[in-house]
């Protein structure tokens, strides 16, 4: 049976999939922690370390700036993780609980697609000779809208992870893709919801007032995790049908 068949031989109908989706995250306070902490680490980065030219740069910055990037990816995990597993709003404390729990996992999952990405980078380089360096220093909201579209190809890859407890990288990608390419048809509300903001930010300047960003970046973020338990419920509906076959050995 296909997923489509599936979905409509449910009761429930895709608008209604649509809107719990996004109450859970809209009214879920371990969300917009998650995007409160992201506006310290981007208002970190634009003002600790935004010195003249000969100027020190803080040491408190040096510090936070690791401090605060590891607690975001570790309330990204607790909020992947209590969604994947509880069925209602998720709270403060359950990202904490559930973060705790596949927060290693996670990390090293984190480390292994950085490191795969980094590898594409340098095809890409190699094969077409454009530096993203450049093109970002050029205009930076054409590597927002590439971020945002590789977000979409790939929005079903932590939802697939954390459902299915599975942390091989190429395995869980590798489904992800099929998920994807099967709901082709049914992938115009995801990609509204995850290149919304690029398109906003396309019609402002290239450098826009900082509360301007970073109020687009809080509403591109809770946009992102409507679409993240969207996918997460669907995954959840599927899982039998979505299938990963672990690498000998617990392998990448």
């Amino acid at each position: 049976m296909s997923d489509v068949d599936a979905d409509s031989s449910n009761e429930v109908t895709e608008g209604t999939r649509r809107l719990r989706a996004a109450v859970r995250a809209v009214m879920s306070p371990g969300v917009w922690l998650v995007v409160l902490v992201q506006a310290l680490l981007l208002s970190l980065m634009r003002f600790g370390f935004s010195g003249g030219e000969g100027e020190a740069v803080s040491p408190v910055s040096l510090v936070l700036m690791p401090l605060l990037f590891l607690l975001f990816v570790y309330l990204l995990c607790g909020a992947f993780n209590a969604f994947a597993h509880t069925p209602s709003l998720v709270s403060v404390k359950d990202v904490f609980k559930f973060g705790h729990a596949a927060f290693n996992a996670f990390m090293w999952l984190v480390i292994k697609a950085f490191l795969l990405l980094l590898l594409a980078l340098n095809v890409g380089v190699l094969l077409t000779g454009l530096d993203p360096h450049v093109l970002m220093q050029e205009d930076p909201r054409r590597m927002g809208l590439g971020v945002a579209l590789i977000s979409l190809v790939f929005v079903y890859w932590l939802p697939i992870v954390f459902v299915t407890g599975k942390f091989q990288l190429i395995q869980t990608l590798a489904a992800a893709l099929r998920v994807a390419w099967r709901r082709l048809p049914q992938s115009g509300y995801l990609a509204l919801l995850l290149l919304s903001p690029p398109a906003v930010a396309w019609w402002l300047p290239a450098e826009p007032p900082f509360l301007a960003a970073l109020l687009l970046s809080a509403a591109g973020e809770v946009l992102s995790w409507i679409a993240y338990v969207y996918c997460i419920e669907y995954v959840h509906r599927v899982r039998d049908r979505v299938l990963i076959t672990a690498a000998p050995g617990g392998g990448p």
